[in-house]
């Protein structure tokens, strides 16, 4: 060890050269790490955003979109895998982490599992006016209940509605090939998770798919098949009611595209309005894909189960038998496809939430195209 200034002790001129190589990737002579050489150093981030240079951490965030992993990344990734915590895991606080942890690096490298990744920063952080969209991995493992989709609806009043968190429907990609180790890191967890609720559960597959929409399907499907374990080996509907949403979404978003380009065409049979054909063709195509699903799942959604597709809702209290027509329900979620904007001054709402079922959750699933706040959730104003 060798001493510069006040009394301050260094390392060996080698140690110091070799910890700056390990940090940068940078050869340089011994002598540059003498004490009269020396000046500040930095520690490298090779993860940044090429349109603006701001840096971010590993290959989350919305930063990083488009930005490929380090080949040495990579490959630390597919030979240790990620570990996620088991189903029902409380998340890491960052207050459960020693201080000296709490930032997530040590001598420069990233431990994503050791920290609360919200805690975290980049480098010359601004305030934006929206949450930063999620870490990719993270965003590839859906939550299995709906808070997360609807942020603040637990705190909410009665009857208010709540809206749909902006991405809730948004992965972040970074380059192809980062994408395809994330998506098989994913797929794993998401095996794992399901195999620990049936065991007797196979993931059948023909090979690893080559394109992000083969991927993307790949996840859809083992989200399903967890929601689908859960519902059938515990009863559990939160997780259903989750990719129920996830589904919907999506199909009311392509349902409304192609009925778009029928009415131009003069395909659809106007009765009403434009809007009125347009509506009633998204409802039909999306609650006839609704069904296949379930049936692909081995879900029942027979009169009397908990899960129904536009079925009848009874509210006997009325002589006369009233009753309301959801597209869907879980249990105590309603869900209603629309081009309108509805609230609890509409007849109909008030009628879901006056049915026998009592649903706590009406959910108005609108098409994207419709621009923000589309879709959204209205809690319950109690009986």
């Amino acid at each position: 060890m060798v001493q510069c200034g006040a009394g301050i002790e260094l390392k060996s001129l080698a140690r110091r050269a070799f910890a700056h190589y390990l940090r940068t990737g940078q050869y340089l002579p011994e002598s540059a790490f003498a004490p009269a050489n020396m000046r500040a150093e930095v520690k490298f981030n090779p993860y940044h955003d090429p349109r603006d240079g701001r840096f971010t951490f590993a290959t989350g965030g919305g930063s990083a979109v488009g930005v490929a992993a380090r080949p040495e990344r990579r490959r630390s990734i597919q030979t240790g895998g990620v570990r996620v915590p088991p189903v029902g895991t409380p998340p890491l606080r960052s207050a459960d982490v020693p201080k000296s942890q709490a930032t997530g690096f040590d001598d420069g490298v990233f431990r994503p599992r050791r920290f609360d990744a919200s805690a975290l920063r980049p480098v010359q952080f601004e305030a934006e006016s929206r949450p930063r969209a999620r870490s990719n991995f993270d965003s590839m493992i859906r939550p299995m209940t709906l808070q997360p989709d609807f942020p603040g609806f637990a705190g909410a009043v009665g009857g208010s509605i709540v809206n749909a968190a902006d991405d809730f429907l948004e992965v972040t990609g970074p380059a192809r090939d980062a994408t395809m180790e994330l998506t098989k890191n994913a797929s794993n967890v998401l095996i794992d998770q399901i195999t620990k609720i049936d065991p007797l559960y196979r993931f059948d597959s023909l090979g690893f798919p080559q394109t992000i929409d083969g991927m993307n399907n790949q996840l859809n499907g083992l989200h399903r098949d967890r929601a689908a374990a859960f519902y059938r080996m515990r009863r559990e509907m939160r997780p259903l009611q989750v990719e129920t949403l996830h589904y919907l979404q999506s199909r009311v978003d392509k349902a409304y595209e192609e009925g778009v380009g029928l009415l131009r065409e003069g395909k659809l049979n106007v009765r009403l309005s434009p809007n009125e054909a347009l509506g009633t063709y998204i409802d039909a195509r999306s609650r006839r894909d609704l069904r296949d699903l379930y049936r692909w799942m081995q879900i029942s959604i027979e009169r009397g189960e908990p899960v129904q597709v536009n079925r009848r809702h009874y509210d006997t209290r009325e002589n006369d038998r009233a009753f309301r027509l959801p597209d869907a329900r879980i249990g105590k979620v309603a869900f209603d496809m629309t081009l309108t904007r509805k609230t609890m001054a509409d007849s109909q709402i008030k009628g879901f939430f006056n049915a026998d079922a009592e649903p706590e959750m009406v959910i108005i699933v609108r098409p994207r195209q419709l621009g923000p706040n589309h879709t959204y959730a209205i809690k319950t104003p109690g009986r």
